[in-house]
């Protein structure tokens, strides 16, 4: 009895092949009906390229309608802000990403049998080098937190500890040899004139800023004052990893942003997150998106009371997801961690110079970013002073003073020239 119903469970290879290939043409669209567009963020939300939200009507293979909705990410149309990207390749090397190395992960998960899933958007497709077209994470429940209030702790222990894990799955395809370094072995701040240009700029502004904070700030305001190409060579020599050092391939613009986090509606707690915008990755110490994570998404509280809390939360994810992904070699402790962190807190010293203003301030009757870039290469053209269309050093957000003034304090035991 029980060898016939084995056989009848016996299943035809070429009826399983039809009822599969039935299946994905019911439920795949094959004309879209309607749809409209809309912006996908707001102003000041974004700043490398224009998102749009795309909501369509289709028919699927069975006759019935859906609702889709997708995320186009264009490249900037504008004369500045498109040169700026193409410059520094800023859709080249996303593309790359999304065709050459998240596949790789992909295929890395499958491997090992993880069940945790991706921790990225699902790319849809792209056009050379200009476009990318992806899944509306916001369908799925996905958020992203406020820029201007930040993260507390438990959500800042799930994003860091999600860091690792992109950081494990990166550091075995290093070890493989599947990523492309002739693309991603330098940054993007290596390639362009982008630091030369704002961080004289930016540190200037600074020290004007100090000026109000107090006597117990002269010092760190005298030693800033002096050192912004110290800063940069610095900073640019941190980027390069030395061959002792725990290098992967960094997301790059760890920011509030750019993680996509659905929480549990009944506990609120965080329980998968995305990453969006891989557009400047590249191989560094690991510890550059944990200072610029820190320092750009993370309330100042929890930064000063709980970092070494974050650092072990991160040093035991990667340790655990290193070994499930098969990593063939020494795995830092978290006092490795620290020390790197404490060897390269430059990182943290600059993405506060440059990027923490910006992506944490705020932005009432700023000009559009094409208009401050343009006033500031025309000035430059006729050898002028750049106008100060835009002072982000001027602090309307106290929560960004704090940030800055925390990594000013770690950033006190660089040695700076005095």
């Amino acid at each position: 009895m029980g060898s016939q119903s084995e056989e009848a469970m016996e299943l035809n290879a070429g009826w399983l092949e039809s009822l599969l290939k039935r299946k994905a043409f019911e439920e795949s669209p094959t004309r879209v009906v309607d749809f409209n567009i809309a912006d996908g963020v707001g102003k000041w939300e974004n700043y490398l390229s224009k998102i749009k939200r795309v909501s369509a009507k289709v028919a699927l293979g069975s006759g019935r309608t859906r609702t889709v909705s997708l995320i186009i990410k264009d490249q900037h149309r504008t004369v500045y802000l498109k040169n700026m990207s193409q410059n520094n390749g800023y859709f080249f090397r996303e593309i790359m990403m999304y065709r050459d190395i998240i596949p790789k992960m992909d295929d890395l998960l499958d491997e090992m049998k993880d069940d945790e899933g991706p921790l990225w958007a699902k790319c849809l497709g792209y056009r050379l080098y200009d476009q990318l077209v992806f899944e509306d994470l916001s369908a799925s429940g996905h958020v992203v937190a406020d820029r201007k209030q930040l993260m507390d702790l438990e959500t800042s222990k799930f994003v860091v500890k999600s860091i690792a894990r992109f950081h494990a799955l990166s550091k075995v395809l290093l070890q493989r040899g599947e990523i492309p370094l002739d693309v991603f072995s330098e940054s993007v701040w290596c390639k362009s004139e982008t630091l030369e240009r704002m961080i004289p700029k930016y540190t200037s502004n600074l020290v004007k800023a100090m000026e109000t904070w107090g006597h117990e700030w002269k010092d760190a305001k005298e030693r800033l004052a002096v050192s912004p190409q110290d800063v940069i060579e610095k900073f640019k020599k941190a980027l390069k990893p030395e061959p002792t050092d725990f290098s992967v391939l960094t997301h790059g613009d760890c920011w509030t942003n750019n993680f996509l986090i659905r929480y549990d509606k009944e506990s609120k707690e965080p329980r998968a997150m995305k990453f969006v915008d891989l557009q400047i990755s590249s191989v560094a110490p690991c510890t550059y998106d944990l200072h610029y994570f820190l320092v750009t998404s993370v309330k100042p509280e929890v930064q000063q009371e709980h970092e070494e809390l974050l650092l072990k939360c991160y040093s035991d994810s990667l340790k655990s997801n290193l070994m499930k992904f098969g990593f063939e070699g020494p795995i830092p402790a978290v006092a490795e961690v620290q020390a790197t962190m404490d060897k390269t807190a430059v990182f943290r010293l600059v993405t506060s110079l440059l990027i923490t203003p910006i992506v944490t301030g705020i932005h009432d009757d700023v000009p559009d970013l094409e208009e401050i870039i343009a006033e500031q290469v025309e000035a430059m053209a006729k050898g002028e002073p750049a106008p100060e269309t835009w002072n982000v050093h001027e602090y309307k957000n106290e929560i960004t003073k704090n940030l800055v003034q925390n990594s000013i304090k770690l950033a006190h035991d660089i040695p700076l020239p005095r």
